[in-house]
């Protein structure tokens, strides 16, 4: 039986965790054709095998982060299960992303607020700045500490140890890749994993995370000045797993990706950063990279904030929901 879909403060709710399967099917077929194409293609076939099997990384996290709301599968197990292995290729730890990026949907706009990826945008106004960002070179340092430092009890700083035995599995994950490409003699470890993730994986995801809040307004609460928008094609919104309504998501948190869509149209005129596409997004940050306008709020603002909403009930603020662990 399908879901019923009930209504809260107007927006659908209900948590259909067959679509998610669909998902995954997607996702665990395009993986599965880019180590085909790698193992057995010829050179031109290893780049394109490079090309799947990154963006697909890079996709899963963007799984994964559906998977922490709660939203992918109704049950939370599931979705810890599911989200866990998901976050292996990019080495991203479910438990930690959760406890980070629901704090950061809790705190946004407030001094504390720090984002998941520890993304430095006051430095996006040099090229290196932005080549840095773009290969995520400090994330993946400080992932390698992390990795080594949880063989030792305790070492992690959050003291939930299920972070620590995520990070175990992705080590082993590791070691494994390692013996097999020993075993093949092959460099297995390096085709199929490495430089599909520096190469493609971690620019894919940066390309799309950077537009969630860069050049928005950051000294406020409101999430429809904090946070940008955009109205994306079908092929970017299957990719980012809608990560394009953004300011949608952060203004409830708990409704299903499959609803922002419904929700945008309600709440459109009212997010002051918007963008018609990821396309004309990047166009307008290259130009403000050579400007060094990248955060001046002024320069990005699409719409002005409107000052004939009155609808009772409809406010700036994201609706505190709970954080489910």
């Amino acid at each position: 039986m399908h879901p019923k879909t009930r209504h809260t403060d107007r927006y659908p709710h209900g948590i259909d965790g067959r679509v998610f399967i669909v998902k995954l099917a997607v996702l665990l077929g395009l993986i599965g054709t880019g180590l085909w194409l790698g193992l057995h293609g010829s050179c031109a076939c290893k780049g394109l095998s490079w090309i799947i099997l990154g963006g697909m990384f890079a996709h899963a996290v963007e799984l994964q982060h559906q998977a922490l709301h709660n939203t992918a599968f109704r049950s939370k197990r599931l979705n810890r299960i599911v989200g866990t292995l998901l976050g292996i290729p990019m080495l991203v730890s479910f438990t930690e992303y959760q406890t980070t990026h629901l704090r950061h949907h809790c705190l946004l706009g407030t001094p504390d607020d720090q984002e998941s990826f520890d993304y430095d945008y006051q430095s996006l106004t040099t090229v290196r700045g932005w080549f840095s960002h773009l290969l995520m070179l400090r994330h993946y340092a400080r992932k390698l500490r992390t990795l080594l430092s949880s063989l030792k009890p305790g070492a992690h700083a959050e003291p939930d140890t299920r972070i620590n035995n995520e990070y175990r599995l992705m080590l082993l994950t590791i070691l494994a890749g390692i013996g097999l490409s020993i075993l093949l003699s092959r460099p297995l470890i390096a085709e199929c994993w490495l430089l599909p993730l520096f190469l493609i994986a971690a620019p894919a995801h940066v390309l799309i995370e950077l537009p969630e809040h860069v050049g928005c307004q950051p000294d406020t609460t409101d999430v429809f000045r904090n946070t940008r928008s955009i109205q994306a094609g079908a092929f970017a919104r299957w990719y980012t797993n809608g990560n394009n309504y953004h300011a949608e998501h952060h203004y409830r948190r708990s409704i299903q990706v499959e609803h922002w869509s419904t929700m945008h149209q309600m709440l459109k005129a009212r997010v002051e950063f918007l963008e018609p596409s990821y396309w004309s997004f990047y166009r307008r940050f290259l130009h403000a990279l050579r400007a060094g306008v990248v955060n001046d709020s002024a320069y990005w603002r699409t719409q002005p904030r409107p000052n004939d909403f009155a609808e009772p009930g409809l406010v700036s603020r994201p609706v505190e929901e709970p954080v489910h662990r």
